[in-house]
């Protein structure tokens, strides 16, 4: 415990995993020649010399132990701790999670979640009381055969096992339930959803709440269903196909779970030539510099390395508009008008345009997107995600005492100290 202790203020709960393959968790405190990770209830220090790193993910809770789930968890899948995947029931070939860049991909050749077992794979952790599961679903593979993805809560990992799910399934919203083990799964009520759109699964006590929410911030109830399961359940996503055999994929992103979720406003979004994506207030910008909001170790960014500055979720089928690079404005009914920059001040943004001349347009009411430039990735070796969601690409990374120096192309050498990140990856 003193171990611990002389520790909290200059380490953060973490794992670390290295070149081999080997994996340490604990403690993490980072130094110019090593990474030393303190497992205090071990009572050992494991040093890992600067070199010899994979990658770094850090925590705000203790690792869980091994198997404590029900279900080790597939080798390979680059999922976050305490999140396991797992296929569900009879599926052949077997179904997947990775993680990706905004979100998770599942996908399963199970037959669905119905009748009296289920087939699916499932993204989830285990979580004892009441709980809320939040999801975005981005999109679904239902063109080439994927019949359900959705938020699920489940009493074990078996086929049978009680459950309450609420997605979508072909050929629309449903929400749905399995009372007892091996029993038959009904509908609750006729439900409304929208892909892509925000999925909310709630318990509290015996009562299970399906909600939906096109942005993430207004949400409608999609009805309860009062149900006795564990006080302990499996609580997560999940995906399937139509029939047996058949794959089915779906891609969700911002998958949060707590006893109470509280989802903020979006965070702007600062989109770099290079890559990278910062996340954070904007205070004001010209067409020299971006200014950001708050006590930022990195308050200024210049407009030069900048691609776009996302105001809103981007809906998919207008994500080419951005692509291309024009510049211009990307307003809420789809419409891009195009314009040069001028500037944001006072949650306004000014654009020249050939056909308008100066207009103005308000970023909480009018703007997806302002777009500059066309990203133009460079190759990493290095990413970086901090605790506040940016996504920092790099071509080197040294460390210092609880700090980490990311050199990103478009910002420069970037100092993060320890307490801001959530994880670094060895691309290369």
């Amino acid at each position: 415990m003193c171990l611990a202790g002389a520790t909290a203020l200059t380490a953060r709960l973490g794992e670390v995993t290295t070149l081999e393959g080997g994996v340490h968790r604990g403690h993490v405190r980072l130094a110019a020649g090593a990474i030393r990770i303190i497992d205090a209830d071990a009572g050992r220090i494991v040093q890992v010399a600067s070199t010899n790193w994979r990658g770094m993910q850090f925590h705000d809770s203790a690792p869980a132990s091994a198997g404590a789930a029900g279900g080790a968890e597939p080798a390979g899948l680059a999922l976050p701790w305490p999140w396991r995947s797992q296929d569900v029931g009879q599926t052949a070939p077997p179904g997947g999670a990775v993680r990706e860049r905004h979100g998770f991909r599942l996908w399963s050749s199970g037959g669905g979640m119905r009748g009296g077992e289920d087939a699916c794979h499932f993204l989830y952790k285990t979580v004892r009381g009441d709980s809320e599961i939040v999801a975005r679903l981005h999109a679904t593979g239902r063109r080439t055969g994927a019949a359900q993805a959705g938020v699920m809560m489940r009493d074990g990992l078996d086929a049978g096992a009680p459950n309450v799910y609420w997605g979508v399934s072909r050929p629309g919203g449903v929400f749905q339930a399995r009372r007892v083990r091996g029993g038959g799964t009904s509908r609750v009520d006729p439900a409304k959803a929208r892909v892509p759109g925000w999925f909310k699964l709630k318990r509290l006590g015996n009562t299970f709440t399906a909600l939906h929410s096109r942005g993430g911030i207004q949400w409608h109830s999609e009805g309860e269903v009062t149900l006795a399961m564990s006080d302990t359940l499996q609580v997560g996503v999940a995906a399937a196909g139509d029939v047996p055999g058949r794959a089915g994929v779906a891609v969700f992103g911002h998958i949060r779970e707590a006893p109470s979720v509280r989802l903020s406003a979006f965070e702007p979004r600062i989109g770099l030539a290079s890559g990278s994506t910062v996340v954070g207030r904007i205070h004001s910008a010209d067409e020299a510099r971006l200014t950001m909001a708050g006590t930022l170790r990195h308050p200024v960014i210049g407009m030069s390395k900048v691609a776009f500055l996302l105001f809103r979720w981007l809906p998919p089928a207008l994500a080419s508009k951005v692509a291309t690079g024009r510049a211009g404005v990307l307003l809420t009914s789809g419409d891009l008008v195009d314009g040069e920059f001028r500037g944001l001040r006072n949650d306004r943004v000014t654009i020249s345009s050939v056909l308008y001349g100066l207009r103005s347009y308000d970023v909480n009411q009018e703007i997806i997107t302002v777009v500059l430039r066309k990203v133009r990735p460079m190759r990493p070796q290095y990413r970086v995600r901090t605790v506040g969601g940016s996504v920092l690409l790099g071509r080197g990374v040294s460390l210092g005492w609880n700090e980490v120096e990311l050199d990103e192309p478009a910002l420069g050498p970037w100092r993060l100290p320890l307490s801001e990140l959530r994880e670094i990856e060895r691309l290369e």
